[in-house]
């Protein structure tokens, strides 16, 4: 118990002050489903932005053009128009409007901005200290037509599935 008291108060004095992500080691993994029985995963970087528990303020971006699944042709088409559009949509951002203390972290309660809409999403946040750094992990489902993602090319799910999985790692120091 008392680790436990020790860690929160570590955390919370490192998240006293607005605190910037680092870049390296913050990142995006998304899972979707494929023809209904595959799953294709990926990876999303170029996290920035800052993060202040005390204030209940997050605001991160990450760069659409980093997506990587392994496959460099997929990577191409995930970054044209049909998916991510990423010349005109570099970035994907988060902003809270709202944090409140949960018995596993925090709910972050904010706008999504996603190639050009913007909708209000709830995420999950767990918080953990691990010397100099505090890391929040979060999971949450996007609807991938309430953003317009593939909406024109797979209109159906049977190619590219509705939801995706999304899990964040934000390390911020």
């Amino acid at each position: 118990m008392k680790a436990l008291f020790l860690s929160i108060l570590i955390t919370i004095s490192f998240l006293a002050k607005g605190q910037k992500i680092e870049t390296s080691s913050s990142k995006i993994i998304f899972e979707i489903s494929n023809f209904g029985i595959n799953t294709v995963e990926g990876e999303i970087t170029g996290m920035t932005g800052t993060v202040d528990l005390k204030k209940g303020e997050v605001d991160v971006c990450v760069k659409p053009a980093t997506v990587s699944t392994g496959i460099e042709k997929r990577d191409d088409h995930l970054k044209t128009t049909d998916f991510f559009n990423v010349d005109k949509y570099p970035e994907i951002c988060f902003v809270s409007s709202k944090l409140e203390n949960t018995d596993k972290g925090y709910l972050a309660t904010g706008r999504l901005t996603l190639h050009g809409q913007t909708k209000t999403v709830k995420i999950p946040l767990a918080v953990s200290a691990s010397g100099s750094q505090t890391i929040l992990k979060g999971e949450f489902d996007v609807n991938r037509f309430d953003y317009g993602l593939g909406a024109e090319a797979y209109d159906g799910t049977f190619q590219v599935g509705e939801i995706a999985k999304v899990k964040i790692t934000c390390v911020v120091k």
